[in-house]
């Protein structure tokens, strides 16, 4: 199932849920890359910029799964740019329990139907629509046609 774990993947790639990050209070002084962060300085991550950067992804803004495959799509690769739950100590704490109830949802809609586009021009509309702090999916016309499963 490596190749349903990259479709989740890429998607929080594209439309991460808190484009910002989540804010961090620096604890003390800091240098990065020659700037000085003074303690008590609000940083804020902007995963949506990183995840979409394309010095850091070919084709940022294409939805391409196999970028989270090995070349033989065996394994998945973790890339260190992507951070969809945080990063270090203030990550996200249920970010494995949402990676493995994404799984079981997304797995489980695809062993019970086929999807196709809806719509006349055959193509999903990829662009989010920001709703305060957070991002949410343009709505879609999707087709849902019933697997036949072996009893």
């Amino acid at each position: 199932m490596p190749y349903t774990n990259a479709v989740i993947q890429e998607t929080m790639r594209i439309t991460p849920l808190f484009p910002a990050g989540v804010p961090h209070v620096t604890s003390e002084d800091y240098n990065l890359g020659g700037y000085s962060i003074a303690k008590g300085t609000v940083v804020v991550s902007m995963t949506v910029a990183i995840h979409n950067d394309p010095d850091i992804w070919a084709d940022p803004q294409v939805f391409l799964p196999e970028r989270f495959l090995t070349a033989d799509g065996s394994r998945n690769i973790n890339h260190e740019a992507f951070f969809p739950f945080g990063v270090g100590k203030r990550a996200c704490p249920g970010k494995h329990l949402a990676k493995h109830n994404l799984f079981i949802f997304v797995s489980s809609i695809f062993q019970r139907f086929s999807l196709s586009v809806g719509n006349s021009s055959g193509k999903v509309n990829l662009n989010p629509k920001q709703i305060s702090s957070t991002l949410a999916p343009t709505p879609q016309e999707l087709v849902f046609t019933p697997r036949s499963i072996p009893d």
